[in-house]
């Protein structure tokens, strides 16, 4: 990749504040990494987009499989071609059909990864509210490869459920935490719509949504 392209996608890590973890907690947050290749499309009742403060919608630019009650609906926004190279993708990957693919679900999160994102939820003076299971993998004819993390973070927008949304108006500032090698990387809400939290994601396989 071009290394003027990826600093200047590495300048959002200073997005992330990372707590560090037990190397225990970070081993198990991917729970089971086997992936067959199935069908990644979404079933019809369920939402890949997510509506925006001034009513448009955006949809994610991975396609992605999305099978959670927790959240309503949860987007990657950040250009497809700029995802694909961060993911490490080539020119000669991307010609020959080779893409990547998002599912986020209930999933099986370690227990040490669930408690690590606790843990780390109670140091910002936050509880943890919900853990989701977001994986990002690499298709390559027909065959996933899980990807743990990207060069640097890519957007992503989770719509909340509208349980949730008067925590917000009430002041709570949601936060994201996903656990990483490094220890649990903490990132920010960049938005100020009280239905949606955006924040820059870089690690793959535990997300929770603290506040």
């Amino acid at each position: 990749m071009n290394k003027k392209k990826l600093l200047g996608y590495a300048l959002t890590a200073c997005l992330f504040a990372a707590v560090p973890i037990s190397a225990g907690a970070a081993a198990t947050a991917s729970g089971n990494n086997s992936v067959s290749g199935g069908n990644y499309s979404a079933p019809a009742s369920l939402k890949n987009e997510v509506v925006l403060s001034n009513g448009t919608r955006q949809v994610s630019t991975i396609p992605d499989y999305f099978y959670t009650t927790k959240v309503n609906a949860a987007v990657i926004s950040t250009p497809k071609a700029m995802v694909e190279d961060l993911a490490g993708l080539s020119a000669a990957d991307k010609k020959r059909g080779v893409s990547v693919r998002w599912s986020v679900t209930d999933g099986n999160t370690g227990p040490e990864a669930v408690q690590a994102l606790a843990t780390a939820a109670v140091s910002q003076n936050k509880q943890l509210v919900v853990v989701l299971d977001d994986r990002l993998y690499r298709r390559d004819s027909g065959k996933d490869t899980e990807i743990l993390a990207t060069a640097a973070p890519i957007l992503v927008t989770i719509q909340l459920p509208q349980q949730l949304v008067p925590f917000v108006s009430a002041g709570r500032n949601f936060s994201a935490a996903a656990v990483s090698g490094a220890g649990v990387q903490i990132a920010e809400d960049l938005d100020t719509n009280p239905e949606t939290l955006t924040f820059a994601l870089q690690y793959f396989g535990a997300l929770a949504l603290i506040y």
